[in-house]
This record gives C-alpha cells, structure tokens and sequence, in this order.
C-alpha cells in the first residue's frame, strides 16, 4: 500500500481501457494511482487467489478426499445396513457419522473449492447462502455424534445399559442431533451474501461470497459460541468419560485373577473393550487435529485480523480447509484398521465379489464346452455315427431287461430307476445309454 497522497491524473500512463478514478475519490483512499492499476490489472488477468501450481494442488486434493470420502463412507453404511450382527447402537451412531461425512463430501467440498480459489462468486446467492449453512450442520452433527459415541459406550460399559432401551431411544436422538445443528447453523444462512467488492467508490473489482453481520459484537459472539459448543463442550464430555471407562477397565482387569474359563472369559471381555476405547478416542482425537485449525483461524480472524498481517491468509484458509475436509476419509480408515469387525466385513465383501465373477468366467466357460460337446454330436449323428432315436430306445429296452426293477418289501427305501442298477454304454459312441435317451 502507498501513502495517502494525492496524484494528478498525468503523473503516469494508464493502461488501456481502465477508467481513472477522479482526484476527489483518490484522496479518501490510501493507496496510489499506481496501486490502482496494479490491483485492477491483476483482477482482469486472474480470477484465482493462487497461481495455477497451487490451484491444481488444491483441486487433486479436494478431488481425492471426496472420491475416498464418498467410497469409504458408503461402504460403512451399507455394511451397516446389511449386516444384522452389526446392528448395535454404537454402529448406528457410526452410520449417522458417516451419512454427515457423505453429504459433506458430495455438498460441501465442491463448492467449498469454488469459494477459496476463485476471487469471483459465479453461484448466486442462494449457493453462496446454503453452502456455509450445510457444512456447519455437518460439522455440528458429527461432534455430536462423537460425543454420543462417547456417551454410549459408557453407558455400555460402566453401568451396563439396557441395549434395547437405547435402541429405542434412537428414534429421538438422531432427529434432534440434526434440528440443534440446523438451529446453530442458521446464522450462517442469515448473514451470508454476495457483495460487490469495490477498489475505491465507482470502481468494481468483483463479487464474492462473504459473512455480513449487523455488527462486530454479534459475529464475535457467533464465533466464540461455535469454539464453545464444537470443541470445548465436547472434548470435556468425551475426555471426562474416557478416563473414566478407562479406570474401570483398569480396575477390573487388575482385581480379578484369570484362573478360571469364566474370569478368563471376562478378562477377555475387558480386553476387547479397552480396544473400543482406543478406537473411539482416535477418532475423537483425529476429529479435534482436523478442524480445531480452521476453527481457530476464523476465530481469530474475526477478532483481530491484524494478526495476519504479512501472512498470505488465503493460503492458510485453505490448507486448514484441506485439511478439515479430510476427516471425512480419517473415519472409515479408523474403522477399517482398528475394528476387527468392519475389517472382517470388508475382506468378506471383497472375497464374495472375486468368488462371484470367479464363478461367472466359470460358468460362461462351461456353457461353452457343453454348446460345442452338443454341436459335435449333432454332426455325428448327421453322418451317422451315433444311434438314431430307434436305436436308442431298443437299447433301453435291452438294458431294462438285463436289469429289472425290484419291488421294496419289508424296507423303506424307493426302487432305484430301472437304468440306476448298471451302467451300459453303447459301443458305439462309449457314452452311457441313459444320457442318450435325451431327445
């Protein structure tokens, strides 16, 4: 920026086609002619914040966490859904997570893309309205989630609640879950708009997508209320309850000694708990390493942006964008590695799809060999090489006198076919005869 002085117009050369702002309009700005032209060339020529390099990082990676993030999460649900053994509470609450994670991936991220790289807002309002509502509804319902996870399993563990009660209870928890996120998320929806982003009175730079509140005090109370209920809430109900199942766990397994099968068994039991602990809490932990940047940089962004000065602030958005986005492909990773359960699903889902087209080649193959076997006796018997429909049928009648149907007295097993007692083949083919009474 330059000084705050005043230019007169033929002090330098205008490029062509930019329209000069009068002297009058240049002395209430802070910046100089040559600022001026500056600004205004680089909007004309690019309409990306980042240079091509750093656009094309972004999209591969925004591209490649959706592609993994829509996949991953799917297949979660799906091997939810089918699976009844799987079909416990904690499981539902893992299907609610990765429902949110799916509709992020496939709402969110494209446009989320559009908005960090691109200087111009080409969506509308109502885009430009329903993106930052959406993404923050997600994010609510997955911190909710997680802390009900947490919620659950104490329960489960420590107090040995009723599985089907909680079942039940379902129905009520998940629909609230979404309508308290929709609530937090409206104010996004409120004060977002477009706005036309003037250099100096008159002259229009572009149009972006920005949070426009009726004051500094309400957008940093808005700001300090979403740090409170996504992050500080939640990690001090998930943290308190983990230590405490984790001294459960730790008191059980040490007062009791294994010596007999049903101690060994409960032990055992124990064990595995203690495992679910260490998957929950990673997720718990790898949520709060992905968003807890992004959070803190809007944050302090909204209370004293000062603090960014001489940062490139666009860039540090948007690598804390990456890698928020990005929890949305951590949690079925999480699930794949450390859930026995979901691993041994999924290896199963995979092995059934090979052993499936492992059996179409198969039977494609076999059709094949039988379509020529019945060409190749359609040719002998044109030649005559084969008996013909009278002969076969003497031959039966030759073979049922050779092998004559008994009749069951005191036992209660049915005769056997008349050609079941031997097996005849015919000298001139050296197939048996019964397989040649087919017509």
């Amino acid at each position: 920026m330059g000084t705050n002085t005043t230019h007169s117009r033929s002090t330098a050369h205008a490029p062509d086609g930019l329209q000069l702002p009068d002297d009058d309009m240049l002395d209430t700005t802070n910046f100089s002619v040559t600022d001026f032209w500056r600004i205004q060339s680089h909007v004309e020529f690019s309409n990306n914040w980042f240079g091509s390099v750093s656009v094309c990082i972004l999209v591969f990676g925004f591209c490649l966490i959706t592609v993994f993030g829509t996949t991953g999460n799917a297949a979660m649900c799906y091997i939810i859904i089918k699976k009844k053994n799987l079909k416990s509470c904690r499981n539902w609450y893992i299907m609610n997570l990765s429902l949110s994670d799916i509709l992020t991936s496939v709402l969110c991220i494209p446009f989320t893309v559009v908005r960090l790289i691109m200087k111009h807002w080409p969506l509308g309002e109502i885009v430009c309205k329903l993106v930052p509502t959406l993404q923050t509804i997600y994010v609510f319902v997955s911190t909710f989630t997680i802390m009900l996870i947490a919620v659950d399993r104490y329960r489960a563990i420590v107090h040995c609640a009723n599985a089907t009660r909680d079942r039940t209870r379902l129905m009520y928890i998940f629909p609230m879950v979404w309508m308290v996120s929709l609530a937090l998320a409206l104010p996004m929806f409120v004060f977002h708009e477009v706005e036309d982003v003037y250099i100096t009175k008159g002259i229009f730079l572009f149009s972006s997508c920005l949070e426009n509140w009726s004051s500094d005090i309400a957008r940093k109370s808005y700001a300090s209320v979403i740090l409170g209920i996504h992050f500080i809430f939640p990690m001090i109900v998930i943290v308190s309850l983990h230590i405490l199942i984790c001294k459960f766990i730790r008191t059980h397994i040490e007062s009791k000694p294994s010596y007999s099968r049903e101690l060994h068994r409960s032990r055992r039991n124990l064990l595995r708990q203690r495992k679910n602990i260490i998957l929950l809490t990673s997720i718990t932990v790898s949520f709060a390493i992905t968003w807890l940047p992004l959070t803190l940089i809007n944050l302090l962004a909204d209370l004293n942006y000062h603090l960014f000065t001489g940062i490139n602030f666009n860039w540090l958005k948007a690598v804390c964008h990456l890698l928020a986005m990005s929890s949305v492909c951590i949690n079925p990773i999480i699930y794949g590695w450390f859930n026995s359960n979901f691993r041994r699903e999924i290896k199963a889902m995979i092995c059934r799809r090979r052993r499936e087209k492992d059996n179409k080649s198969f039977l494609m193959g076999l059709t094949e060999h039988r379509s020529s076997r019945c060409r190749d006796r359609i040719e002998l018997g044109v030649y005559g090489l084969i008996p013909t429909r009278t002969d076969i049928r003497t031959m039966e009648t030759r073979t049922a006198e050779v092998c004559p149907t008994e009749t069951p007295h005191d036992h209660h097993l049915s005769p056997l076919p008349a050609t079941g007692c031997c097996v005849e083949a015919d000298t001139a083919t050296g197939l048996p005869t019964h397989l040649l009474s087919v017509s």
